[in-house]
């Protein structure tokens, strides 16, 4: 019998900024600090050349609030099209279902943090975009 294991990844968050591959591991919704309303986070697993060893995370958090206009709503458009919205005009939406395991590129920068208790600044993801698979790619160009 064999005593071989598989170590799991450690997660890891200190990311340079820039552009990479990504695909969105889930969402969740969450209260905002000291307010009633909930925030949309959107996790994403990050792929960052040399660091293969690692599960490098990012997310991304916006108000939950879906209207035309709004944070969330532009950076979803993005993702899945604005066509996603007007075939599921006034009807409920899974969104785990829709995102979980789409691959993507995204953006990350730097955003403000506190100094004395964190010494690596936070990361955000600014944008994000589909990546077409190569079919896809092939069929539009037809």
């Amino acid at each position: 019998m064999s005593t071989e294991i598989i170590i799991p990844k450690e997660p890891f968050y200190k990311l340079d900024e820039g552009k990479y591959r990504s695909q969105v591991q889930g969402v969740t919704f969450r209260k905002a600090k000291n307010s009633s309303n909930q925030n949309c986070v959107i996790n994403f697993e990050v792929q960052v050349p040399g660091k293969e060893r690692y599960e490098c995370c990012a997310r991304a958090v916006f108000p939950l609030d879906l209207k035309p206009g709004s944070q969330l709503r532009t950076f979803l458009e993005r993702l899945l099209g604005t066509e996603f919205f007007e075939e599921n005009s006034g009807k409920p939406v899974n969104l785990n279902d829709a995102l979980r395991n789409l691959d993507c590129e995204i953006e990350l920068v730097h955003g403000p943090h506190d100094e004395s208790r964190y010494d690596w600044p936070l990361v955000l993801v600014a944008e994000a975009k589909p990546i077409q698979s190569v079919k896809e790619t092939k069929e539009e160009t037809k």
